[in-house]
């Protein structure tokens, strides 16, 4: 079991929840998943959901889309891989300053 993360380019990643060590949400427009292997960020709208899916461990994957789905619903509009911690180019998150 795990997530995959597919890019509007079709480009995808999959990382089993084994290497899952921690995931920070700002509760507004940005999930950062740490896994053992390097960092992917997700930023959106209404992300709740996922959050909610991910607790229960219900999370498949996550879409990146240019267009904005129905209203209230979950909207990923970026996901940025990252190799390694340092590499993200992001801010410290929130928690972290």
């Amino acid at each position: 079991m795990g997530i995959t993360f597919e890019k509007a380019s079709r480009t995808c990643r999959f990382v089993p929840y084994a290497l899952l060590l921690g995931v920070d949400y700002n509760r507004k427009d940005e999930l950062r998943f740490n896994f053992a292997t390097g960092l992917i960020a997700i930023h959106g709208e209404n992300l709740d959901d996922i959050w909610k899916a991910l607790q229960k461990e219900r999370l498949d994957g996550i879409l990146e889309t240019e267009n904005s789905p129905a209203p209230g619903a979950a909207w990923v509009r970026e996901i940025i891989l990252a190799e390694s911690q340092a590499d993200h180019g992001l801010p410290p998150f929130p928690s972290e300053s």
